[in-house]
C-alpha cells in the first residue's frame, strides 16, 4: 500500500472520529452533522432568525461537503489521480469549513477538539488531492510492472509485436 493511500484512509479515519468527539459546546460533531441536515431537509422559511435563505445555505452546505468528502475520499482511493473538479470543490469545502470557526471566534471557548479534526481532515483531503501525482496511462498499453521487472501480457501478443519491430514477422 503506498503513502497516499494511508493518508487517504488516515484522513477518512480522522473524518470518522471527529464525528463522535465533542466539537462545540455540548454537541458531538455527529449531533452536529444531523443539524445541518435537518436544515437541508427544511425550508428556509421554518428557520427563524437564521436569515433567512442565507443560514439555509451555510448550514445546508455543510451536510452536502460531508457527503462529497466521502465520496471524493474513495474515488481517490480507486483512481489514480483527482481531477480539477474535484480539485477545486475540496478547496471550497476546506474554505467552508474553515469559515465556520472563524465566523465563531468569540465562542472560541465552545469550539472542541471534534470541529479541529474535522477541519484537519478536509484540510488533508485537499492536500491530497492537490499533490495526487497525475499518471495518465497512453491508450493500448498491454505493460506491467513487478518488482523492476517490465512484463508484457499476453505473452504472445510481445513476441509478435516485438519480432515485427525487428522487421521479421513469424506467426
Amino acid at each position: 500500500m503506498n503513502k497516499k493511500r494511508i493518508s487517504i484512509i488516515t484522513i477518512l479515519i480522522a473524518f470518522a472520529v471527529s464525528h463522535y468527539l465533542p466539537a462545540f459546546g455540548s454537541d458531538r460533531g455527529y449531533e452536529c452533522f444531523w443539524f445541518c441536515v435537518e436544515t437541508l431537509l427544511s425550508t428556509p422559511e421554518e428557520m427563524s432568525g437564521w436569515n433567512g435563505w442565507g443560514g439555509w445555505f451555510y448550514y445546508a452546505g455543510f451536510a452536502i461537503s460531508n457527503l462529497l468528502f466521502v465520496a471524493f475520499a474513495f474515488t481517490l482511493l480507486a483512481k489514480q489521480n483527482s481531477t480539477r473538479r474535484i480539485k477545486m470543490i475540496s478547496l471550497i469545502m476546506s474554505l467552508h469549513v474553515a469559515s465556520w470557526g472563524i465566523l465563531n471566534l468569540s465562542d472560541l471557548s465552545d469550539i472542541k477538539i471534534g470541529y479541529y479534526l474535522w477541519l484537519g481532515a478536509y484540510i488533508g483531503l485537499t492536500y491530497i488531492t492537490f499533490t495526487r501525482q497525475n499518471r495518465v496511462q497512453p491508450v493500448g498499453t498491454w505493460t506491467m510492472h513487478f518488482a523492476g521487472a517490465h512484463t508484457c501480457m499476453p505473452s504472445t501478443f510481445c513476441e509478435l509485436f516485438s519480432n515485427k519491430i525487428k522487421g521479421h514477422a513469424s506467426y
